[in-house]
Formats: structure tokens, C-alpha cells, sequence
């Protein structure tokens, strides 16, 4: 009886008692197999994979949302920039052609003024018989208003760039009068191809030509100054044809007759 209880001792001690139910959470586990046949694992709670599915959720309308947002600001801004740009473009015209009808104003109003010369009126006046007066004694100094010069306007500073089918002539009006009176009328520029036959001839402003000149002077571009009057000029050339060499400078006053002529040779395009 002892023997038989004695080999009964083992075998209780190697019984083990039974788990009914699992402390620990439920897992999944996730295994990357890499190129080399490294294997990694890790294990991921639902509870995180959740979370993580929520934040997702959360995102992706968001972002489509702030995207949406940001396209439909950024062609707001486009079409103001187009319409600030367009609305500052035709107030720069404007204001210029204010100007331009302000100089127009103030040069037909002083070419009136030169019509309607104030007469004295006719009055019947007694004068003394005229005493003969020595030529020695009988000039005595008075103060008279000087003529207008031979040119009343000279140019200046002229430079001409030559960019492809575009001819820019820059320039500066001078006015000659030693007084300083206020002068105005028309400047014209013409680009002259003279190495075909007929000669080429492009007008700034564009006009047409008659006998070589513009057929109404006063479609030029007008001024009035004083001492100085930047002009500049674009003259739009034919693409591929013939390039001009010289390029003449008309100038007009208000009645129409030329008080400046002259002519310069157009450089080379670099």
C-alpha cells in the first residue's frame, strides 16, 4: 500500500489545474515579412486600430474641405488681380487723356486769344504836329518783347531702342525762347526704310501720309510747355520685313507750320 502511494505522488504533482477564462486582452497581431526572410511581429489593440480609423475619418473631409477652400480663394484672387490690373490700366488712360485735353484746351484757348487781338476804340484824338527830332537823341531805350527764335523747339536726349518689330523712341522737347513763353503743337515720328523702292514709311502716332508727310498734323502727339516735355513713342514695324535706318522727327506748331525737322539713324538691334 505504501508503494502504490508512493507512485501516486508523482502523478498529482505533474497535474496541473485548468484555466477557464483568459485575463488578458484580446490582440491582433501583425507580421511584416521582409526581402532577406526577416520576420517581425507586433500586436495592435482594436481599441487603437479604432482610434486610429476615427482619426482618418476625421482628416480626409477635412482636407478635401480646406483644399476646396483654398482653390476657390486663390481664383477669387485671380480674378481681382485681373480686374485691379484692367481697372488701373484705364485709369492711367484716362488721367492721360485728361491731360491731353487739358494741353488741347489751353492751346486753342491761347490760339483764340492770338485771333481776337483788343482793338482801341475809335476815337478822334488832336495830335501835335511831329517835331523832327535829331536820329542821335530820338532813340531812347525801351524795353521791347523779344521775337520767338528761328527754332523755337529743339530735341534732346533722343535715344532708339529697337526690340524685334518694335521701334521706342525716347525724347526731350526744349524750348528755345529765351523768355521761356509757353509753346505747344504736334510732334510726329516716322521710321523710314529707305534701301527698298518705294521707301517704307511707319508714323507714330499712326496717321496717314500724304507726299511723304502726315495728311493732319494734329493727330500728332500734342504738347504745351515750358522749358522741358519728355515724348516717347512706339512705332510697330512689320515681323520679318524690312528693318527701318532713319527715323525723322516732325514737329508742328498750332498753325500747322514745321519748326522742327530732323533726322536720325536707327542703331543696329543688340
Amino acid at each position: 500500500m505504501e508503494d502504490q502511494e508512493r507512485d501516486m505522488d508523482p502523478i498529482k504533482e505533474d497535474v496541473q489545474p485548468i484555466k477557464t477564462k483568459t485575463e488578458k486582452k484580446k490582440r491582433l497581431t501583425i507580421i511584416v515579412m521582409g526581402s532577406v526572410g526577416k520576420v517581425r511581429t507586433f500586436k495592435v489593440s482594436p481599441r487603437g486600430l479604432w482610434v486610429i480609423f476615427i482619426l482618418l475619418l476625421v482628416y480626409i473631409p477635412t482636407s478635401v474641405i480646406v483644399t476646396n477652400n483654398y482653390f476657390s480663394l486663390r481664383r477669387q484672387y485671380d480674378v481681382k488681380s485681373d480686374e485691379f490690373a484692367k481697372q488701373t490700366k484705364e485709369l492711367s488712360e484716362n488721367v492721360k487723356k485728361l491731360q491731353q485735353s487739358q494741353e488741347h484746351e489751353a492751346l486753342l484757348e491761347d490760339y483764340v486769344r492770338s485771333l481776337t487781338i483788343p482793338k482801341s476804340p475809335s476815337v478822334v484824338r488832336r495830335t501835335p504836329p511831329p517835331v523832327r527830332i535829331d536820329q542821335q537823341t530820338s532813340n531812347p531805350p525801351s524795353v521791347q518783347e523779344q521775337p520767338l527764335p528761328e527754332h523755337p523747339v529743339d530735341v534732346q536726349d533722343l535715344t532708339i531702342v529697337k526690340e524685334g518689330a518694335t521701334i521706342t523712341v525716347d525724347l526731350k522737347l526744349v524750348n528755345n525762347d529765351p523768355q521761356e513763353r509757353r509753346i505747344g503743337g504736334f510732334v510726329h515720328l516716322l521710321a523710314i526704310a529707305d534701301n527698298v523702292n518705294p521707301p517704307q514709311i511707319w508714323v507714330y502716332p499712326r496717321e496717314q501720309l500724304e507726299n511723304g508727310l502726315p495728311a493732319d498734323f494734329r493727330k500728332g502727339e500734342l504738347f504745351i510747355m515750358k522749358r522741358l516735355r519728355p515724348i516717347r513713342g512706339n512705332i510697330y514695324l512689320v515681323p520679318d520685313g524690312e528693318a527701318p535706318s532713319k527715323v525723322k522727327a516732325l514737329i508742328y506748331d498750332q498753325s500747322g507750320e514745321i519748326i522742327f525737322e530732323k533726322v536720325f539713324e536707327v542703331p543696329d538691334e543688340s
